[in-house]
């Protein structure tokens, strides 16, 4: 990923947020400096500049961004205070691109030491006002220099209060995007709910192998009561849709088929599941306390709990987003992680996905072997997978697949 062109840049933030401006003004001066890559050509600013807009992996440690050197000469941004005492219409009064020195100089109207909000006594900003503007002024250059340093500190404060903003400049400079290497403040997150222990996660790999979406809810995790309409959001807002308004215990019917990405989830309440009986725990005949059929006995080694099991229900979906939800998909296991980690043992689930009916007709059955996808993802077709004997067309969207999480942890396929 090239760095943009200054002015470019310059005419882009003119009029933006100052917070959003001088943290576009630092993400390029890293790019420009680290040549950090991410491998997505089509990525530019426009997008407000996501956590994932760097490979951090290939930023190697350095000391880019604002108010992080000694002098204000190594800052990507310089700060001066706007003199003028007319009511300001936006926070940043000018913005100018230095292109021999690689920087942008940013006159603010809200901070500094003179002009409208200026905290030294107004005899001051009549004194640089009254210096012809082009000539040297150097009450206002001395005190700029603590204009910059004020406002440097300032944005610092702001961005140590955004966690996002905050751990997206730690992965700039340390190139860490392991749970291992967390920044103090997401340590502090994992010990709200109990899995600072990396001890723990050692020992439990399987639920902690995707740390931005264990710190994205752990909020939700925090909660001493387990929710299915919780679940359920979750589910639905790392699968990157909109949760639909259904009850919880119920299954969503009323999807919209015109748009090809709508996707329902839902979560089947006390679906149930067999739960072996102990030895110890069988029925024996006995004399003197004879079992009574119905009462205290129950025939087998096994006995159905209904409250032991609940149903993930994803779909209707279509044929790609089919084979990315069944087991060896990256979104089957996904889900699993989540839903393992937000509801303790013993309760299990399962994971249920609905094919639309029109998708039935696009793949054809073949014997695949040991075929794999680009993504490394099964391409054969595998019975009671992704795979159906019919002999006529389904009326309506096939919901017969049930996965246990074994089976979408990929633990038994």
């Amino acid at each position: 990923m090239a760095a943009p062109d200054l002015n470019d840049l310059v005419r882009r933030i003119e009029r933006s947020d100052f917070f959003q401006a001088v943290r576009l003004i630092e993400l390029r001066a890293l790019i420009e400096t680290h040549g950090a890559s991410t491998g997505n050509p089509s990525a530019s600013f426009d997008d407000g500049v996501g956590n994932e807009a760097l490979t951090r992996s290939n930023v190697s440690a350095g000391r880019v961004g604002v108010g992080l050197n000694a002098g204000r000469i190594d800052d990507p941004v310089r700060f001066a205070a706007e003199t003028s005492v007319r009511f300001p219409e936006t926070a940043i009064s000018a913005v100018e691109a230095d292109r021999e020195r690689r920087i942008v100089r940013m006159l603010v109207t809200f901070f500094g030491t003179h002009g409208s909000s200026g905290t030294l006594p107004p005899f001051y900003t009549r004194m640089i006002q009254s210096l012809p503007r082009d000539k040297p002024n150097p009450l206002r250059d001395f005190l700029d220099l603590f204009n910059h340093r004020a406002t440097s500190y300032f944005y610092r404060a702001w961005r140590k209060s955004r966690y996002d903003v905050e751990r997206e400049a730690i992965g700039w400079r340390s190139g860490r995007r392991a749970l291992e290497h967390a920044d103090p403040f997401s340590e502090r997150l994992l010990a709200l709910v109990g899995w600072r222990s990396a001890a723990l996660r050692a020992a439990e790999p399987e639920r902690f192998r995707e740390p931005g979406a264990l710190l994205h809810f752990a909020g939700h995790h925090s909660r001493p009561i387990r929710s299915a309409a919780l679940l359920r959001r979750m589910i639905a807002e790392r699968l990157n849709e909109r949760p639909e308004s259904h009850e919880d215990s119920e299954v969503p019917t009323d999807v919209d088929r015109t748009n090809s990405a709508a996707m329902a989830c839902g979560i089947v309440q006390c679906a149930g599941r067999w739960e072996p009986i102990d030895d110890q725990a069988r029925t024996r005949m006995s004399a003197h306390a004879p079992p009574q059929l119905g009462v205290s006995t129950t025939v087998g080694d096994r006995v159905w709990m209904a409250t032991h099991r609940f149903v993930v229900r994803i779909g209707p979906v279509d044929w790609d987003r089919f084979r990315r939800l069944v087991p060896g998909g990256d979104l089957s296991a996904s889900v699993a992680r989540l839903a393992r980690r937000y509801v303790q043992e013993p309760i299990g689930f399962a994971l249920q996905v609905v094919l639309r009916r029109e998708a039935l007709a696009e793949p054809v059955t073949r014997l695949g072997g040991n075929d794999r996808s680009e993504d490394d993802r099964p391409t054969g077709s595998r019975l009671g997978i992704d795979c159906w004997l019919v002999s006529l067309p389904l009326p309506d969207d096939s919901d017969a697949p049930v996965f246990d999480e074994r089976a979408c942890l990929g633990r038994s396929l």
